[in-house]
């Protein structure tokens, strides 16, 4: 149990590190790379950096859509040796479909929130 509370704090603090050195680009690819390793922990750290107000909710959002498209292709090569190649061939080809629909949405959401927030 103290290993994921390690591994979430170191989370949090290279997710927040990344936002100050790299801006909202550096805080999603540090939360996407997290998401390799624990995706829970990084979505937790994403939901609390946005509750501290260290990140926007859009931005938190956006970065635990990131981190369960990393977890979800850390499983494809588990599955390599244990499938048929059609079969495989098939999942590869919907788990592409789900991540191209996800980062889809998200580009959609960002450019409908650029546009109809005040300046």
């Amino acid at each position: 149990m103290l290993g994921y509370g390690v591994l979430f704090i170191a989370i949090e603090v290279l997710g927040t590190l990344a936002k100050r050195a790299f801006g909202n680009f550096g805080f999603m690819a540090a939360t996407g790379i997290s998401g390799v390793a624990s995706s829970a922990s990084a979505k937790a750290a994403a939901a609390i950096l946005s509750a501290s107000g260290k990140v926007s909710p859009e931005l938190a959002g956006t970065a635990v859509v990131i981190a369960s498209i990393a977890s979800a292709l850390t499983n494809l090569p588990l599955i390599f040796r244990h499938l048929s190649r059609p079969l495989l061939l098939r999942i590869v080809g919907f788990t592409a479909l789900q991540m191209a629909v996800g980062i889809g949405i998200l580009a959609v959401q960002h450019h409908y929130l650029s546009h109809s927030m005040p300046h």
